[in-house]
Protein backbone atom coordinates (compact mmCIF):
# COMPACT_ATOMS: atom_id res chain seq x y z
CA UNK A 1 0.00 0.00 0.00
CA UNK A 2 1.27 3.63 -0.78
CA UNK A 3 0.52 6.54 1.20
CA UNK A 4 1.00 10.03 -0.25
CA UNK A 5 0.85 13.79 1.14
CA UNK A 6 1.73 16.83 -0.96
CA UNK A 7 0.94 20.68 0.37
CA UNK A 8 -0.41 21.63 -3.61
CA UNK A 9 -0.40 25.23 -3.65
CA UNK A 10 -2.79 24.45 -6.27
CA UNK A 11 -4.26 27.72 -8.08
CA UNK A 12 -1.35 30.30 -6.48
CA UNK A 13 1.24 28.25 -8.43
CA UNK A 14 3.24 29.94 -11.37
CA UNK A 15 2.31 27.87 -14.41
CA UNK A 16 -0.87 26.10 -12.71
CA UNK A 17 -2.06 24.19 -15.44
CA UNK A 18 1.20 22.45 -16.79
CA UNK A 19 1.79 21.09 -13.08
CA UNK A 20 -1.12 20.13 -12.80
CA UNK A 21 -1.07 17.93 -15.89
CA UNK A 22 2.70 17.10 -14.34
CA UNK A 23 0.83 15.78 -11.19
CA UNK A 24 -2.11 13.62 -12.90
CA UNK A 25 0.23 12.12 -15.41
CA UNK A 26 2.66 11.15 -12.54
CA UNK A 27 -0.43 10.00 -10.20
CA UNK A 28 -1.79 7.73 -12.61
CA UNK A 29 1.37 6.31 -13.10
CA UNK A 30 2.65 5.07 -9.73
CA UNK A 31 -1.36 4.81 -8.86
CA UNK A 32 -0.83 5.70 -4.93
CA UNK A 33 -3.79 3.97 -2.57
CA UNK A 34 -4.12 6.89 -0.56
CA UNK A 35 -3.24 10.71 -0.87
CA UNK A 36 -3.89 13.47 1.17
CA UNK A 37 -3.57 17.27 -0.11
CA UNK A 38 -3.34 20.55 1.71
CA UNK A 39 -4.19 23.99 0.10
CA UNK A 40 -6.34 22.83 -2.48
CA UNK A 41 -8.26 25.73 -3.80
CA UNK A 42 -10.84 27.06 -5.46
CA UNK A 43 -11.96 30.62 -7.09
CA UNK A 44 -14.82 32.48 -4.51
CA UNK A 45 -16.54 33.84 -7.75
CA UNK A 46 -16.62 30.79 -10.04
CA UNK A 47 -19.92 28.57 -10.33
CA UNK A 48 -20.60 26.07 -7.75
CA UNK A 49 -21.07 22.74 -9.20
CA UNK A 50 -21.52 20.48 -6.17
CA UNK A 51 -23.56 22.53 -3.78
CA UNK A 52 -23.86 19.88 -0.80
CA UNK A 53 -19.93 20.25 -0.78
CA UNK A 54 -19.93 23.61 -2.04
CA UNK A 55 -17.64 22.66 -4.48
CA UNK A 56 -16.85 25.11 -7.57
CA UNK A 57 -16.29 24.37 -10.72
CA UNK A 58 -12.53 25.36 -10.87
CA UNK A 59 -11.73 23.41 -7.45
CA UNK A 60 -8.54 22.01 -7.74
CA UNK A 61 -9.42 18.66 -6.54
CA UNK A 62 -12.34 18.40 -8.47
CA UNK A 63 -9.75 19.23 -11.49
CA UNK A 64 -7.36 16.50 -10.61
CA UNK A 65 -10.22 13.65 -9.98
CA UNK A 66 -11.86 14.15 -13.67
CA UNK A 67 -8.11 13.22 -14.95
CA UNK A 68 -7.35 10.17 -12.77
CA UNK A 69 -8.05 6.56 -13.29
CA UNK A 70 -10.88 4.79 -10.61
CA UNK A 71 -10.43 7.02 -7.63
CA UNK A 72 -12.60 8.34 -5.10
CA UNK A 73 -12.02 11.80 -3.56
CA UNK A 74 -13.87 14.39 -0.40
CA UNK A 75 -13.29 17.88 0.03
CA UNK A 76 -12.98 20.00 3.01
CA UNK A 77 -13.86 24.05 2.38
CA UNK A 78 -11.94 25.75 5.73
CA UNK A 79 -10.94 29.03 4.83
CA UNK A 80 -10.55 32.22 2.54
CA UNK A 81 -6.84 32.62 1.26
CA UNK A 82 -4.97 35.38 -0.56
CA UNK A 83 -8.47 37.38 -0.71
CA UNK A 84 -9.70 35.57 -3.88
CA UNK A 85 -9.46 31.87 -3.22
CA UNK A 86 -11.15 29.41 -1.21
CA UNK A 87 -9.10 26.71 0.54
CA UNK A 88 -8.86 23.48 1.74
CA UNK A 89 -8.39 19.78 2.29
CA UNK A 90 -8.67 16.95 -0.09
CA UNK A 91 -8.63 13.17 0.33
CA UNK A 92 -7.87 10.74 -2.89
CA UNK A 93 -8.35 6.84 -2.07
CA UNK A 94 -8.35 4.04 -4.52
CA UNK A 95 -11.37 2.12 -2.02
CA UNK A 96 -14.21 4.13 -2.00
CA UNK A 97 -14.37 6.51 1.61
CA UNK A 98 -17.43 5.65 4.00
CA UNK A 99 -17.26 8.39 6.04
CA UNK A 100 -15.89 12.34 6.48
CA UNK A 101 -15.88 14.35 9.40
CA UNK A 102 -14.42 17.37 9.89
CA UNK A 103 -12.71 18.76 13.57
CA UNK A 104 -12.02 22.49 14.30
CA UNK A 105 -8.29 22.52 15.59
CA UNK A 106 -8.17 26.47 16.04
CA UNK A 107 -10.40 28.42 18.53
CA UNK A 108 -11.22 31.24 15.98
CA UNK A 109 -13.90 29.44 13.65
CA UNK A 110 -14.00 32.69 11.34
CA UNK A 111 -14.23 31.96 7.60
CA UNK A 112 -12.09 34.73 6.87
CA UNK A 113 -9.66 33.89 9.07
CA UNK A 114 -6.71 32.95 7.90
CA UNK A 115 -5.39 31.39 10.51
CA UNK A 116 -8.30 28.53 10.82
CA UNK A 117 -7.22 25.55 10.72
CA UNK A 118 -9.31 22.39 10.57
CA UNK A 119 -8.49 18.26 10.22
CA UNK A 120 -10.52 16.23 7.63
CA UNK A 121 -11.01 13.07 8.84
CA UNK A 122 -12.00 10.14 6.17
CA UNK A 123 -12.98 6.68 7.13
CA UNK A 124 -11.31 4.19 4.14
CA UNK A 125 -12.05 -0.22 5.08
CA UNK A 126 -10.31 -0.22 8.38
CA UNK A 127 -8.09 2.90 8.02
CA UNK A 128 -8.75 6.54 9.51
CA UNK A 129 -6.81 9.11 7.35
CA UNK A 130 -6.64 12.47 9.04
CA UNK A 131 -5.53 15.32 6.36
CA UNK A 132 -4.04 18.27 8.61
CA UNK A 133 -2.47 21.40 7.81
CA UNK A 134 -1.55 23.15 10.83
CA UNK A 135 -0.75 26.13 12.36
CA UNK A 136 2.86 27.34 13.69
CA UNK A 137 4.23 26.42 17.33
CA UNK A 138 5.14 29.93 18.37
CA UNK A 139 1.71 31.57 16.90
CA UNK A 140 0.14 33.39 20.18
CA UNK A 141 -3.21 33.56 18.84
CA UNK A 142 -3.27 29.65 17.27
CA UNK A 143 -0.46 27.70 19.04
CA UNK A 144 0.01 25.05 17.35
CA UNK A 145 -0.01 23.03 20.70
CA UNK A 146 -3.80 23.68 21.23
CA UNK A 147 -4.69 22.42 17.95
CA UNK A 148 -2.84 18.91 18.37
CA UNK A 149 -4.22 18.34 21.70
CA UNK A 150 -7.37 18.94 19.66
CA UNK A 151 -6.94 16.38 17.45
CA UNK A 152 -4.79 14.09 19.31
CA UNK A 153 -7.61 13.91 22.08
CA UNK A 154 -10.28 13.12 19.33
CA UNK A 155 -8.19 10.52 17.52
CA UNK A 156 -6.69 8.82 20.64
CA UNK A 157 -9.50 6.62 21.20
CA UNK A 158 -9.38 4.89 18.07
CA UNK A 159 -8.42 1.57 17.51
CA UNK A 160 -8.17 1.23 13.74
CA UNK A 161 -4.91 2.16 12.35
CA UNK A 162 -4.86 6.15 12.04
CA UNK A 163 -2.45 8.06 10.14
CA UNK A 164 -2.66 11.82 10.27
CA UNK A 165 -0.91 13.22 7.17
CA UNK A 166 -0.11 16.72 5.44
CA UNK A 167 1.70 19.97 6.70
CA UNK A 168 2.66 20.42 10.39
CA UNK A 169 4.68 23.70 9.78
CA UNK A 170 7.12 22.08 12.31
CA UNK A 171 10.48 21.00 11.13
CA UNK A 172 12.02 17.63 12.58
CA UNK A 173 14.99 19.31 13.57
CA UNK A 174 13.29 21.44 15.90
CA UNK A 175 13.92 20.29 19.45
CA UNK A 176 11.08 20.75 22.25
CA UNK A 177 8.42 22.00 19.28
CA UNK A 178 5.21 20.03 17.01
CA UNK A 179 7.40 17.63 16.10
CA UNK A 180 8.66 16.15 19.54
CA UNK A 181 5.01 16.61 20.82
CA UNK A 182 3.78 14.51 18.16
CA UNK A 183 5.99 11.74 19.27
CA UNK A 184 5.76 12.06 22.79
CA UNK A 185 1.89 11.93 22.45
CA UNK A 186 2.59 8.06 21.32
CA UNK A 187 2.65 8.55 17.26
CA UNK A 188 5.22 6.75 15.31
CA UNK A 189 6.90 8.83 12.58
CA UNK A 190 6.49 6.47 9.36
CA UNK A 191 9.76 8.54 7.81
CA UNK A 192 11.66 6.34 10.84
CA UNK A 193 9.74 3.70 11.11
CA UNK A 194 10.77 2.79 7.39
CA UNK A 195 13.49 0.57 6.10
CA UNK A 196 14.54 2.98 3.03
CA UNK A 197 14.45 7.07 3.29
CA UNK A 198 16.21 9.67 1.82
CA UNK A 199 16.56 13.30 3.13
CA UNK A 200 13.22 13.62 4.03
CA UNK A 201 13.17 17.57 3.16
CA UNK A 202 9.98 19.00 1.91
CA UNK A 203 10.89 22.57 2.06
CA UNK A 204 13.98 23.92 0.32
CA UNK A 205 13.87 27.17 0.11
CA UNK A 206 12.03 30.43 1.57
CA UNK A 207 8.21 30.05 1.07
CA UNK A 208 4.96 31.77 2.10
CA UNK A 209 5.37 30.89 6.18
CA UNK A 210 9.21 30.87 6.17
CA UNK A 211 10.36 34.23 4.14
CA UNK A 212 13.36 34.55 6.85
CA UNK A 213 14.50 30.73 6.81
CA UNK A 214 15.37 29.17 3.34
CA UNK A 215 17.33 26.35 4.92
CA UNK A 216 16.21 22.75 3.98
CA UNK A 217 13.41 21.37 6.42
CA UNK A 218 11.51 18.05 6.99
CA UNK A 219 7.66 20.03 7.77
CA UNK A 220 5.43 17.34 5.89
CA UNK A 221 4.90 13.96 7.66
CA UNK A 222 2.72 11.13 7.58
CA UNK A 223 2.20 9.77 11.22
CA UNK A 224 0.78 6.42 12.50
CA UNK A 225 -0.71 5.37 15.86
CA UNK A 226 0.88 1.69 15.36
CA UNK A 227 4.92 0.76 15.00
CA UNK A 228 3.63 -0.54 11.35
CA UNK A 229 6.18 -2.35 8.89
CA UNK A 230 7.22 0.98 6.34
CA UNK A 231 9.47 -0.26 3.36
CA UNK A 232 9.89 3.24 2.44
CA UNK A 233 9.38 6.86 2.76
CA UNK A 234 10.69 8.99 -0.18
CA UNK A 235 10.44 12.91 -1.00
CA UNK A 236 8.39 13.00 -3.84
CA UNK A 237 7.80 16.31 -6.37
CA UNK A 238 11.50 17.54 -5.83
CA UNK A 239 12.72 17.63 -8.96
CA UNK A 240 14.69 14.38 -8.80
CA UNK A 241 11.35 12.17 -8.07
CA UNK A 242 9.31 13.06 -10.43
CA UNK A 243 8.91 17.11 -11.26
CA UNK A 244 8.32 19.60 -9.11
CA UNK A 245 4.80 21.07 -9.06
CA UNK A 246 4.32 22.95 -5.69
CA UNK A 247 6.36 24.72 -3.20
CA UNK A 248 6.38 22.27 -0.94
CA UNK A 249 7.54 18.42 -1.87
CA UNK A 250 5.38 15.68 -1.39
CA UNK A 251 6.25 12.06 0.91
CA UNK A 252 5.28 8.76 -0.20
CA UNK A 253 5.11 6.09 1.64
CA UNK A 254 4.80 1.92 0.96
CA UNK A 255 4.20 -0.15 3.32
Amino acid sequence: MKLLTINTHSHIEDNYEEKCDIFIETINRIEPDIMAMQEVNQTKNSKIVYGYKDIKEDNHALKIYKKLKNYHFSWLKIKSGYEIYEEGLAVFSKKPISDMSELLLTNTDDFNNWKKRMAQIVKIDDLVISNVHMGWWNDLEEPFSDQFEKLNNYLSPINDTVFIMGDFNSPANESGTGYDMVLSHGWYDTYTLADKKDSGNTITKKIAGWENDGDSKRIDYIFTNKKLDIKSSKVIFDGNNEKIISDHNGVIIEI
